[in-house]
């Protein structure tokens, strides 16, 4: 790592800041927007049919299988099934997953599975993946690894959910699963596309604009298509800041698209090229609670002088390669990713803010002003490259097997910067504007290799075992500076404490990793299937903030996981039953402390999760659709770890209940006309937003609720028209917290009603 290459980069983020900061004195966004149809295929949307779902083909093991077919704890929603459920951003998928949570704060948050969280994670425990290939930086420090970027609906195929340890066949930082988002591919044969808009108003709030749009289309008759799509999404805000004078300023917009060309040069050789481009710009929709659980004021109302905003832009162009040898296939999938953050959240009712009002003056720091408006801005910017070649023997003999290499390379510089901010939201002038500037930048490579082989002893019995081996090497830079370094560190020395240095230097962490995966399936019948699966998973450590009382690394977590299911199709096909039982030991866990008021990394301790997962669908009649999915999760931590001051407490952000169940019927109206109804209904229970008996953050219960979604329509061939309802009880659902003295509770959308129409050609 070149520290002068990473401090350009530090630069450049600051030069956001500065616009973002002028944008927000302007009161000017950008434009929104998000996409979503089916790809062209003529199929209108529907709840999933009891045979649909056993039947989904995923990309699981990274070979092709029914989902029936999988042996471990797999998901996945189809393109139809997220337009029907309304599926806007990420954290919508939450409830129709078995055990998958979003910890959400500010940004769309971070996704959660098993319960494996500690409620403040620095790094991710669950991995994001588009067409099978990690997005997003894992190194530590950096913030947008635990922020989901917005990725259109309209391009995926699928999203598949893959639940327990991942670390074989996909790498680290994949404790709990992983998300993989699966596209589209552009058309080889003939012209397809479609069209979406969507209108809609929400209770006490403003209105809401989806328009989403994709095209796809033969350039070369069998040989070369091209698909280019975009989206554009703007919802009106229902929060209010009378502190600031703004109604309503959680306002949220995204805009993005794809251009992709797909080649076949010959009957066994395919590539794809493609570039996707998310973009966001967000204001938070958080409310202060009490602890007790109350409101700290009235209504939907946020009173604090610094509003909470979050931008995002995402960029990666993927190259995908397969090439069929006949004795194998030999794939190949490269990209190269950016991806610039940025958030502003309140500061004033922190320790920290009370140190550089009412103490940092005494020392020589500035004087501020009577209202300090003390925030805090957060960021990265990242650049990644990932490569990934694998060869598979076909699916066909009584040996099976898979051998890849992987290797990832990226760079981030993650600031965070205190100002003192008017109450227009723009920044005041220095020395206000930088008062403390902490700054981590760090580059990580990773190299790994992997391997699989399914041993097939008889026609209903196979065994599957893997191995994955690899060396991650981390560059780490901190750099601290501001109008009041200087006096925070006499503070420092006054009380007796080592200043914090200006600038660490450089300095490396190297660490090799194993995990394993051990499979074994056995039919039954044609439709009966269990299995046992063990695996284990990994995250990288790395070097830590170098401040006294904090280690110079932490070291890696791990699990291992054991679980044992049972899938089933019965009633002549149209019932469907997924059954995971599973207990995750999770050792060595990466924690969130701090030492003289700065956040760092340490280990301790062991937790175990072990829960049980249910899946069903049913077709009781033709045209009438059930399903359903419920998870019990109980996660705890086993030891006394005394960085988080804890004993025996349960996980954060893991309700013990959680689950789902939708329904639609479909009729003939006349000829090609159809009529519909549906609906789908969400539980999340209870859960804590810390650990019970943390010492640094304050306890909070996260409430239970219930989301309550209705849809009615009709269809005529390929076009639909929907009117819907969503959070018709205008249930007050709490999603997450943050806290920097009090409590700022991420909350959901109120009732929503709209209509949306949508053509497939």
């Amino acid at each position: 790592m070149r520290p002068f290459h990473l401090r350009a980069t530090k630069n450049s983020l600051r030069a956001s800041i500065g616009a973002t900061a002028l944008l927000a004195a302007l009161g000017v966004q950008p434009l929104a927007a998000q996409a979503e149809p089916t790809a062209g295929s003529g199929s209108t949307p529907s709840a999933n049919a009891a045979t649909a779902v056993g039947e989904v083909v995923v990309t699981a093991s990274k070979r092709s299988q029914l989902v029936r077919e999988v042996p471990g704890g797999v998901t996945a929603i189809s393109a139809t099934q997220l337009q029907a459920a309304g599926v806007l951003d990420p954290r919508d998928i939450v409830g129709f997953v078995p055990g998958l949570q979003v910890a959400s704060s500010l940004g769309a948050g971070e996704f959660v599975l098993r319960g494996l969280t500690t409620g403040n994670d620095i790094n991710p425990t669950v991995g994001l993946q588009i067409d099978g290939a990690p997005i997003g930086p894992v190194a530590f420090g950096a913030a947008a690894a635990t922020q989901l970027p917005e990725i259109d609906p309209a391009l995926m195929s699928r999203v598949e959910v893959l639940r327990g340890p991942q670390g074989t066949l996909y790498g680290g930082s994949t404790l709990g699963g992983i998300v993989n988002y699966v596209t589209q591919k552009p058309s080889l044969e003939t012209m397809t596309g479609t069209l979406y808009a969507e209108g809609s108003d929400t209770n006490r709030g403003g209105g809401n604009f989806v328009g989403r749009a994709l095209f796809s289309a033969p350039l070369v008759q069998d040989k070369l298509g091209l698909q280019l799509s975009g989206f554009d999404d703007q919802f009106g805000g229902f929060i209010n800041d009378p502190l600031v004078g703004k109604n309503k300023f959680d306002t949220h917009s995204a805009y993005g698209g794809r251009v992709a060309l797909l080649w076949q040069v010959n009957p066994d050789f395919q590539v794809q090229l493609a570039d996707l481009n998310s973009n966001e710009h967000s204001y938070g929709d958080a409310l202060i609670y009490n602890l007790n659980g109350t409101p700290n004021s009235n209504g939907l109302t946020y009173s604090a002088p610094v509003l909470p905003f979050y931008n995002s832009r995402f960029n990666m162009v993927s190259l995908n390669a397969a090439y069929n040898l006949h004795w194998a296939t030999l794939s190949y999938i490269g990209t190269y990713q950016t991806l610039n953050t940025l958030g502003a959240g309140d500061f004033g009712s922190s320790k920290t803010a009370a140190i550089i009002d009412g103490f940092l003056p005494l020392f020589g720091g500035p004087v501020l002003p009577a209202s300090p408006n003390l925030g805090v801005f957060t960021g990265d910017v990242s650049t990644k490259t990932t490569h990934e070649i694998r060869l598979a023997s076909p699916d066909e003999g009584s040996i099976r097997w898979l051998a890849g290499l992987f290797y990832n390379s990226e760079h981030t510089a993650s600031p965070e910067i205190v100002s003192s901010f008017n109450l227009d939201q723009s920044v005041r002038p220095a020395p206000l504007d930088d008062l403390i500037d902490f700054s981590l930048l760090t580059h990580l490579q990773e190299y790994a290799g992997f391997a699989d082989v399914t041993y097939y002893v008889t026609p209903k019995l196979d065994v599957t075992g893997g191995v994955r081996v690899g060396y991650i090497t981390q560059n780490f830079e901190q750099l601290y500076s501001g109008s009041d370094a200087t006096p925070l560190n006499t503070l420092f020395v006054f009380s007796g404490l080592l200043p914090t240095p200006a600038d660490t230097g450089v300095s490396s962490s190297h660490e090799t990793f194993e995990t394993y995966l051990a499979d074994v399936r056995y039919h039954l019948t044609s439709n009966d299937m269990i299995y046992f699966r063990f695996a284990t998973g990994f995250r990288p450590g790395g070097p830590n903030v170098v401040v006294p009382g904090l280690p110079a690394t932490f070291g890696p977590d791990t699990t291992k996981n054991y679980e044992v299911g049972w899938k089933t199709t019965f009633w002549d096909g149209r019932g469907y039953l997924d059954l995971d039982l599973y207990d995750v030991e999770w050792n060595n866990i990466q924690i969130l402390t701090q030492s003289q008021g700065i956040g760092g990394e340490t280990n301790g301790g062991q937790a175990t999760s072990r829960g049980v997962e249910a899946t069903v669908a049913l077709r009781p009649i033709e045209g009438f659709n059930l399903g359903g999915s419920v998870t019990y999760s109980d996660a705890h931590l086993d030891d006394n770890i005394p960085a988080l001051g804890a004993s025996g407490d349960a996980i954060p952000n893991n309700p013990k209940w959680s689950g789902s169940i939708t329904a639609e019927y479909t009729w003939l109206i006349q000829d090609k006309w159809h009529g519909f109804v549906g609906g789908s209904a969400r539980y999340n229970g209870q859960r804590l937003f810390t650990f019970e008996h943390s010492t640094t953050y304050p306890e909070y219960t996260l409430p239970a609720y219930t989301i309550v979604d209705l849809r009615i329509g009709v269809r005529h061939d390929n076009t639909e028209l929907v009117l819907f309802v969503r959070n018709a009880g205008d249930a007050r659902d709490q999603l997450g917290d943050s806290s920097q003295g009090v409590n700022y509770v991420t909350v959901g959308r109120p009732r929503t009603i709209g209509a949306s129409l949508s053509a497939h050609f």
